[in-house]
């Protein structure tokens, strides 16, 4: 992950991933809120249960405080931008 911008308000971080853990083992910590867009490659995000697919057509919203785990079913890397 690269920061792009750090304001007072926002911050725009670059975000790659290999698209190693495909089998979203190991769980994640979102300290911010963030809203996630993907540019390209799919993931699924798992919070408290809940599945949910993302692709380039679609932006995901990241509550502060939140264990999260990330798969890729397909096996392939993303590239998205958050912001927070």
């Amino acid at each position: 992950m690269s920061r792009l911008l750090c304001g007072r308000l926002i911050s725009i971080d670059d975000w790659r991933c290999a698209g190693d853990d495909t089998a979203g083992r190991h769980a994640e910590w979102c300290g911010d809120d963030r809203i996630v867009i993907t540019r390209r490659g799919m993931w699924e995000l798992d919070i408290h249960g809940v599945s949910i697919l993302a692709d380039a057509t679609a932006a995901t919203l990241w509550n502060r405080n939140t264990e999260y785990r990330v798969r890729h079913p397909a096996r392939a890397g993303i590239s998205a931008r958050s912001s927070g």
